[in-house]
């Protein structure tokens, strides 16, 4: 698959390291689901959907860094969507994800809302200033936030949120965010 042209269309500012970018095409993506970004003379990288036609991203890297240089205008590669994305299962639904995880869980978490499923969101990041996309997880349900440093809500990595939630309330939960994270969490919630 040959990338195809697109043109960012907004970018905007959720932290200090993370950014929204609308892009000018609707390509009909799952939640869960990415697309190979292609900055042109620089690298290809996977990013997840955060909606329809966004994708929140993290500068991590080269290509990353260089996607935050560039603003409303400019023209960047596509590929995609790719992967299965998440299945909607249930009637009431955890969204746990650490930091730019979250993003695609908030564009999950619209659609199950959207279906009549009930959603509670456990968010985690490592201190007050890069917490993000509050505003559209409060809109979905109950919200718990965790801090690293205790600047924002619970002091601690995420699962020390699951101490404020009854699992067994819940058809489904769903993660995204760093691999160790995910671990800690389905180690404490297999049952």
């Amino acid at each position: 698959m040959r990338p195809m042209n697109c043109i960012i269309q907004e970018v905007h500012s959720e932290a200090p390291l993370i950014r929204t970018f609308r892009l000018d095409k609707k390509l009909d993506p799952a939640p869960g689901q990415y697309v190979m970004v292609w900055i042109r003379g620089v690298d290809e990288v996977p990013m997840s959907f955060s909606g329809p036609d966004t994708i929140t991203v993290q500068s991590v890297g080269e290509a990353t860094q260089a996607l935050f240089k560039m603003g409303a205008g400019s023209s960047i590669g596509l590929r995609g969507p790719l992967g299965n994305g998440f299945v909607l299962r249930g009637e009431s639904i955890l969204l746990v994800g650490g930091g730019v995880g979250t993003a695609p869980l908030a564009f999950l978490g619209e659609q199950a809302k959207r279906a009549g499923i009930r959603v509670t969101s456990l968010a985690g990041f490592r201190c007050s200033e890069d917490l993000i996309l509050q505003d559209r997880l409060e809109a979905l349900g109950d919200l718990v936030i965790t801090t690293d440093d205790g600047s924002a809500g619970i002091k601690g990595r995420v699962a020390e949120g699951l101490k404020e939630l009854d699992l067994a309330g819940f058809s489904q939960i769903y993660l995204c965010g760093p691999e160790v994270m995910m671990w800690d969490i389905i180690s404490r919630t297999r049952e």
